[in-house]
């Protein structure tokens, strides 16, 4: 796998998992190191849809105490999520190596307990938090920082049917709520339990529940009371952390912190693990014997490497983003006692419905105002703009748009309508073609786009600009596409299965003026049938592994505008480029000109930008 989502170029594999793979790629739109997790299995649309819903919603969470979603897609069938890439060390391995100190254990515990704060204020339960999810890293003056990761497994730990499905164990029930043991609806409350269990772990490398089956360690924490600290330590804690760990172990959620607020405060005015400081063990005293319950704490070396990768620390935490909302999708079995349905919805989703009610907003691009839907939505949502008359350009991200709400958009008045990751249906390109207004479609990534329906839009009269990226078109579908008579954009950028047999054929269309064919499966035999589209004035062809003598057959064509980008060039291509002479702007692999070559272009293209950004980067964003 060279390249994910068109976008992020793999630079190496860090992480293997049941369920799919973590790589380390360069992003090459925004050119920064990314970390991106690709689920192994196909996903059918309503999964990936799903995925795109919830992956929406989780994304917005920005907080310096948890890993930033930056963009999430389907490649192949297949999605994937794009992550920040930091380098640290899971506070699980620093957990099994003793590697912090009792002060630098609180400072982590509060960082952890703040970006669970910020979460549950968003509407955002994480429900898998264990030491494992919890990235440590450190700045350049050594400050320690600690990052949560993956919102979003739930009650998939709790379902044989999850890990025989995966075949892996996605999680662990050591840290589960006894109510996410019980497959009971979920709040606040269940995190701080969570917290709880790693807060007791932290301070006497011990779990507060042990035993030999998964079974009976889920059985203790609904019956039995959590032990002290004490209980099994020899160290002598403070009055005040035995009752923060005592309540949040609490087995009844109304006998805990209310909110992680509550717990934050709590463990903000803490100074000292300890009953009195003195005890605590001296530096001296750090190579303790494995399973020692008496001089736990290490002191830790800023001289040590952190080598790990956060991708490959949350790669397991990640993969439940995916799989809960697959899987949940297509059915699962439990012991646990029902919920009424409507509390099985409520508790299904890692984000809490009512706080993402979507509300109307504005994005504003290119000196283009879109109206948006903030929030997860489907076309029942549309219900919102009933009689609306002032709504031109209306922008929804992956959203479910298949059903007859999209009836609504027939009366509005759209120019532009963008539903990129969208999932939509047959019944949607009839209530789109029945937008007589409509002048500007894009279907990036979109989900459900079929020949038929483009054929459906064909009643579009006014339609100027059609972008099908990322869509399962091929050379049959040039005459539907033919249908659209005043068609004057096209993009087919990223439809793997075009070659372009029947290109020439574009040329029936008299207004068509930019086409975008880039990282497709167009052959070069079928670039003589591209050259005769005289009436093009950009032409995008990055990605199509054109060597330079692929560029001669296409000069003399009046582009203005030119991009052959990620194509096998050398300098050889430079008089074959300067035979353009209508060119504006030319954006190619420079590398290796000298300045003569520069001299050479110069002169016979005296009113080209070279290396300008292509417009087509946009589309990525």
């Amino acid at each position: 796998m060279d390249r994910i989502g068109g976008r992020y170029d793999v630079l190496d594999q860090i992480g293997q998992g049941g369920v799919g793979m973590v790589y380390r790629c360069h992003d090459s739109v925004m050119d920064s190191i990314v970390a991106v997790k690709v689920l192994a299995r196909d996903t059918s649309s309503q999964e990936i849809l799903r995925f795109h819903q919830e992956a929406k919603a989780t994304a917005k969470l920005d907080h310096p105490n948890i890993i930033k979603i930056l963009d999430f897609g389907e490649m192949e069938g297949k999605a994937f999520l794009v992550l920040e890439f930091v380098e640290g060390k899971s506070l699980e391995d620093c957990l099994k190596d003793r590697e912090l100190d009792e002060f630098e254990t609180l400072e982590c515990l509060q960082q952890i307990c703040h970006g669970l704060r910020y979460a549950h204020g968003k509407g955002v339960l994480h429900r898998d938090i264990k030491p494992g999810n919890v990235l440590v890293m450190r700045d350049a003056n050594g400050k320690l920082q600690a990052k949560v990761s993956d919102f979003g497994l739930a009650k998939m730990l709790a379902s044989d049917q999850f890990l025989t499905d995966t075949g892996a164990s996605l999680g662990s029930p050591a840290y589960m709520s006894p109510e996410s043991a019980n497959g009971d609806m979920l709040d606040q409350r269940s995190d701080i339990y969570s917290i709880g269990c790693v807060m007791f772990e932290l301070l006497t490398g011990h779990l507060p529940f042990e035993a030999e089956s998964v079974m009976h360690m889920m059985l203790m924490r609904t019956e039995k009371p959590a032990p002290k600290l004490s209980e099994v330590s020899e160290l002598a804690f403070s009055k005040q952390v035995e009752e923060i760990v005592g309540r949040c172990l609490e087995i009844r959620p109304e006998a805990r912190y209310e909110t992680m607020d509550e717990l934050c405060d709590k463990i903000d005015a803490l100074e000292t693990f300890y009953l009195d400081p003195e005890l605590e063990p001296e530096d001296e005293q750090t190579e303790a014997e494995p399973g020692d319950k008496t001089g736990y704490w290490k002191v830790f070396s800023h001289s040590s490497t952190w080598p790990v990768a956060a991708a490959v620390l949350i790669l397991l935490g990640l993969v439940a983003i995916f799989v809960y909302f697959f899987h949940t999708s297509q059915g699962t079995t439990s012991k646990a006692p029902k919920v009424k349905e409507k509390e099985k919805e409520a508790s299904s989703s890692i984000v809490e419905m009512s706080d993402l009610k979507p509300k109307e907003g504005i994005d504003e691009r290119d000196g283009i105002k879109w109206t948006i839907l903030d929030g997860v939505a489907t076309d029942k949502d549309l219900a919102i703009f009933t009689g609306r008359k002032d709504i031109t350009n209306l922008k929804l991200v992956a959203d479910d748009m298949a059903g007859r709400g999209m009836e609504l958009i027939e009366s509005m008045p759209l120019k532009r309508l963008n539903l990129k990751q969208c999932l939509i249906s047959e019944g949607t390109m009839v209530h789109i073609s029945k937008v007589p207004t409509l002048e500007e479609l894009y279907l990036t990534r979109t989900v459900g786009v079929t020949r038929e329906g483009v054929d459906t839009i064909s009643a579009l009269k006014n339609l100027r600009i059609l972008c099908l990226e990322n869509q399962p078109v091929t050379d049959e579908w040039m005459p539907s596409i033919l249908n659209l008579k005043n068609l004057e954009d096209l993009s087919l950028r990223r439809c793997g299965e075009f070659e372009g047999s029947n290109i020439e054929m574009l040329a029936a269309l008299p207004r068509l003026r930019s086409l975008t064919i880039s990282y497709t499966q167009f052959k070069r035999q079928n670039l003589p049938k591209l050259a005769k589209l005289t009436n093009l004035r950009y032409l995008g062809m990055a990605g199509l592994d054109l060597m330079d003598s692929d560029v001669k057959v296409l000069s003399g064509m009046p582009v203005e505008e030119l991009l052959l980008d990620d194509n096998n060039l050398t300098p050889v291509v430079v008089p074959y480029l300067c035979q353009f002479k209508n060119l504006r702007k030319l954006s190619f692999p420079s590398y290796g000109l000298k300045g003569k070559d520069w001299k050479q272009l110069s002169k016979a293209l005296p009113r080209c930008a070279f290396g300008v950004a292509s417009k087509e980067k946009s589309t990525e964003e």
